[in-house]
C-alpha cells in the first residue's frame, strides 16, 4: 500500500480521473453520433437528387450533312459551358449522340466537328434536365 498511499487517497484518484476522462469520452461520441446524423442526412438531402450535385441533364441530339440531311457517323461533339465545364461524345453508326452534364450553368454552347465538315457552334440554354440539339454541318469547300 506504500505505493498508492492510503486508501482513500488512490481510490479517490482512480475515481477523479475516471470522471475526469468520462466528459471527454461522452463528447467524443456524442461527436461521432453528430457525425454519422450529419452523414445520413447529406446521404438524403446531398445526393443525386441535389441540383448542385452530380449529374444533372443530358443533351442529345443528331448531326447530319447540311446538304443531303444524312446522318454523321463518328462526329465529335463537345459540350462546353459558361463557367467551362466540358463534356463530350461522338455520333453513333446513326449519327446520335448524348452528353450527360453536371453543370448549373444556363448558358453553354455545342461544338460538333467532323472530318471533311466545317465545324459549326451551336448555343445552347439550358432550361430543362434534357435538351434536344439537332447540328446541320456543311462540307468544306
Amino acid at each position: 500500500m506504500a505505493d498508492a498511499g492510503p486508501r482513500g487517497y488512490g481510490s479517490a484518484a482512480r475515481l477523479r480521473s475516471t470522471r475526469r476522462n468520462e466528459p471527454a469520452r461522452g463528447t467524443a461520441r456524442v461527436g461521432l453520433r453528430a457525425l454519422a446524423l450529419a452523414g445520413a442526412l447529406c446521404s438524403t438531402s446531398c445526393g443525386d437528387d441535389d441540383p448542385l450535385v452530380g449529374e444533372v441533364g443530358a443533351i442529345s441530339g443528331v448531326v447530319r450533312d447540311e446538304e443531303t440531311g444524312a446522318r454523321l457517323k463518328n462526329a465529335h461533339v463537345i459540350f462546353t459551358s459558361d463557367t467551362l465545364e466540358t463534356a463530350d461524345d461522338h455520333t453513333d453508326h446513326d449519327g446520335a449522340y448524348h452528353i450527360t452534364i453536371s453543370s448549373r450553368a444556363p448558358n453553354a454552347r455545342i461544338e460538333a466537328t467532323k472530318q471533311g465538315y466545317q465545324a459549326r457552334t451551336v448555343s445552347v440554354f439550358l432550361d430543362d434536365e434534357t435538351v434536344q440539339i439537332d447540328v446541320d454541318l456543311p462540307r468544306k469547300p
